[in-house]
């Protein structure tokens, strides 16, 4: 009997360290994906979630999108107010993707001044809608942003969805100058 406790004590302990060393190991692979000024997901995490929905899309075809959010007027604002200012400018656009988006969105700070927002199960409408709500919250906390808009396809893969979105968010950055 001794004998048997001792080996499910001993089975017990390296179950709970097995289980200690996959939830450090969910804690820093969270923590490799995640942008620290904003609390959203970095440029490593888009890339392995765009990767997972496109395995997703090729088998079920669901309507999506991906927005492409570039903050204006960055250099300005680092340059004459400094990058407290900046960084705070940046925290202030993370929060209101976060706050418009729905919750099977993916919201990114894919680097610098740029947002990306994935949007798989997504209705066109309901991309419309997100856009406005966007535009609107952006305008009431004072954030200039160009914004690009590409919808799934089944003839372009997630990533060229991403560029055609980028190409759009440029296009429009240009429209305004």
């Amino acid at each position: 009997l001794n004998h048997l406790c001792r080996l499910l004590g001993t089975i017990l302990d390296v179950d709970y360290q097995r289980a200690q060393s996959v939830r450090l190991a969910e804690t820093a692979q969270l923590d490799a994906e995640t942008d620290p000024l904003t609390g959203l997901l970095n440029r490593r995490g888009w890339n392995r979630i765009l990767e997972a929905e496109q395995t997703r899309y090729r088998q079920f075809a669901d309507p999506g999108a991906i927005i492409i959010v570039d903050l204006d007027g960055m250099k300005t604002i680092n340059d004459e107010l400094g990058h407290a200012a900046g960084d705070e400018y940046v925290q202030r656009a993370g929060k209101i993707l976060a706050a418009c988006a729905h919750p099977g969105a993916v919201v990114s700070r894919l680097g610098g001044d740029e947002f990306g927002i994935a949007l798989p199960d997504t209705q066109p409408r309901a991309v419309d809608y997100l856009l406005e709500c966007l535009e609107k919250a952006f305008r009431n906390a004072d954030v200039c942003c160009s914004i690009g808009r590409a919808d799934f396809s089944m003839t372009q893969s997630l990533s060229e969805t991403w560029d055609t979105a980028d190409a759009e968010m440029y296009r429009h950055k240009r429209s305004k100058h």
